[in-house]
């Protein structure tokens, strides 16, 4: 795992320990400890650029002001307060920077900032969850599971009687690549116990574990006791219900070209004039047909993660940005 840094960042980077930070909070925040990660000279590369390599191959570039801050909760309220922002479009986000001063100031009035090395850390973490599969696989499951055996020994043996190893790091790879933490594996074992003699379809036995989960995945999405979600209408649920088709080995959505163009062209409408960048948020729906919905929009929109209604735990605030 390689990142390029121009080369006038690269030795505060150092200094900085960004790969070794960036390896030790991912594993706190997802339970997964990465491949080594170098740092090196890109050439060509601006000052506030940085490329993300994943075994060779070029993933993403991300534009990070190291000299600014991030305002993450962005409202057009700030302008009025005589800040003009830095704004960077990245994919189908906005995002808003300031100064350290304007970023204090900000933050006295409720807003949430984070530094340049936060926000590049927060970056690369979507990006490398998102793309799980390219490091982590069976080996590590194993890996995994062999240090659990020590702890529940009886635990894993009664999981493994139901579910390959193979079958477990699909599972894994599955919540980690929809940025869900897998470092809390008895609570995920436990949910496979109950699950997997029931549920022979990968991907239900992911939603059955994302139940068991819930209060988990709520808190790893809200930001300061506070969930920013776009929910979706009931008219659009009722939508993908009636393009959802099952057959004896699995359940699959099947609308017609011309009803999926109008869903997306729709969802983008309502999410291309948001101010607050698609990672910081997520999309709330029923329980029945979120993984339809997530299915539909990850190609467009690969920041934003689509929650349930089930998935939201009582301790923490929604807040409702926007209805699709």
């Amino acid at each position: 795992m390689i990142l390029l840094v121009p080369k006038s960042r690269r030795e505060d980077l150092e200094k900085a320990q960004l790969a070794e930070r960036l390896r030790s909070q991912f594993f706190i925040d997802y339970g997964v400890r990465l491949p080594e990660v170098l740092l090196r000279d890109g050439e060509g590369l601006d000052d506030n650029s940085i490329v993300l390599l994943i075994n060779e191959i070029r993933v993403e570039q991300f534009t990070v002001y190291f000299d600014l801050m991030r305002v993450v909760n962005y409202s057009d309220e700030v302008v009025s307060f005589g800040i003009n922002p830095t704004i960077h479009q990245q994919g189908s986000s906005q995002y808003f920077w300031v100064t350290h001063e304007e970023g204090e100031k900000l933050r006295e009035l409720g807003y949430v900032l984070r530094n340049a090395l936060d926000e590049l850390y927060h970056c690369l973490a979507v990006t490398l969850a998102r793309n799980v599969n390219e490091y982590f696989g069976i080996q590590e499951t194993k890996h995994m599971l062999d240090q659990l055996e020590a702890k529940f020994p009886d635990l894993l043996k009664e999981v493994l009687r139901h579910a390959t190893v193979q079958r477990i790091s699909e599972v894994l790879q599955r919540l980690l690549s929809e940025r869900v933490s897998v470092r809390n594996m008895k609570l995920i074992m436990e949910a496979l116990a109950l699950w997997a003699p029931r549920e022979k379809d990968v991907i239900n036995l992911v939603e059955h574990i994302r139940g068991a989960m819930a209060r988990y995945i709520c808190h790893k999405f809200a930001n300061g006791g506070e969930l920013r979600a776009v929910m979706v209408s009931a008219e659009v649920e009722d939508v993908i219900r009636k393009g959802i088709r099952q057959t004896s080995g699995s359940t699959f959505l099947s609308l017609d070209p011309e009803a999926s163009a109008n869903l997306m062209d729709l969802i983008t409408l309502k999410l291309d004039d948001l101010l607050i960048a698609h990672k910081d948020l997520v999309l709330l729906t029923s329980v029945d047909v979120r993984r339809f919905i997530k299915k539909m929009i990850e190609g467009r929109f690969p920041d934003l993660e689509v929650l349930s209604f089930g998935e939201i735990a009582d301790s923490k605030s929604v807040n409702v940005i926007k209805t699709i």
